[in-house]
């Protein structure tokens, strides 16, 4: 599998297009579990494109997940943590910690992008296979101090929902 992007965040909130190429690095997740997929083998796999975020702000530091989704050092997280961040530091799977620069947010959908300078980071590959209902999906954040990474499964109960808001609808 190969992820392709393309588009910006919202237009007041980027200042250049988040992903203008394909990520071609080594697959490391797929988010539907099919045809028996064993978890265990699949976290494994996906754990080495998630980073934590250590997000400064005045005297504090919060943490939040993310994952790399170019090997350029592209990481996609949520964009709540980042609110208000004076400086932003991204601890990858290996233990490397590289300070990252906030290059998009968007706060309607809670999307952020972070920018490491790095090179040939392993990659999490979305899966273009379509979720049906009764599907497993696992969500995965990123590993704390013991080095474990948190993980919750569920099942897909609904498709084609949207989200009433304001400016429009959100699928």
């Amino acid at each position: 599998s190969v992820l392709a992007l393309s588009g910006t965040l919202a237009p007041r909130v980027v200042e250049r297009p988040v992903v203008e190429k394909v990520a071609l690095t080594p697959v490391v997740s797929s988010p539907l579990l099919r045809d028996g997929d064993d978890l265990t083998r699949v976290v494994g796999r996906a754990a080495t494109a998630l980073v934590r975020l250590e997000v400064r702000r005045g005297g504090s530091v919060s943490t939040a997940s993310g994952v790399v989704f170019r090997d350029d050092g592209l990481v996609l997280t949520a964009a709540h943590p980042l609110r208000g961040a004076d400086a932003v530091f991204v601890v990858l799977a290996d233990g490397r910690r590289l300070r990252g620069e906030v290059t998009g947010l968007d706060e309607v959908t809670d999307i952020a992008v972070v920018d490491v300078d790095a090179q040939d980071l392993p990659v999490a590959v979305l899966s273009e296979a379509p979720a049906e209902i009764g599907d497993l999906v696992v969500a995965l954040g990123a590993a704390d101090d013991s080095g474990q990474p948190s993980i919750s499964a569920g099942l897909v109960t609904a498709l084609d929902q949207r989200l009433a808001l304001p400016d429009g609808p959100v699928l």
